[in-house]
């Protein structure tokens, strides 16, 4: 969906990216496809891709996980801002 508020237009995505722990690369993969296909027609026809938005929102069943039995540690990591450590468990 495309939409335009003010002088802002904001892309949002809904999409649910291939399962599994073991499926990153094919995660990362059906990402990739949408980012460089999913484009948009204005009301006067004309094309407009995810990156001509301003702001760009994902949502939907990502199936991205983090690889770590403690909850209570990762949110601890994430309290502490400890994104490159937990990308390392992704």
């Amino acid at each position: 969906m495309s939409i335009k508020v003010c002088e802002t237009k904001i892309a949002i995505v809904n999409a649910h990216l291939a399962a599994s722990q073991s499926k990153v690369h094919k995660r990362n993969q059906n990402v990739t496809q949408i980012l460089k296909s999913l484009q948009f027609t204005s009301h006067g026809g004309e094309k407009i891709s995810l990156f001509e938005h301003d702001t760009m929102l994902w949502c939907g069943d990502l199936n991205y996980r983090i690889n770590c039995d403690n909850f209570v540690e990762v949110v601890d990591m994430i309290k502490q801002n400890k994104l490159y450590e937990l990308k390392a468990l992704d």
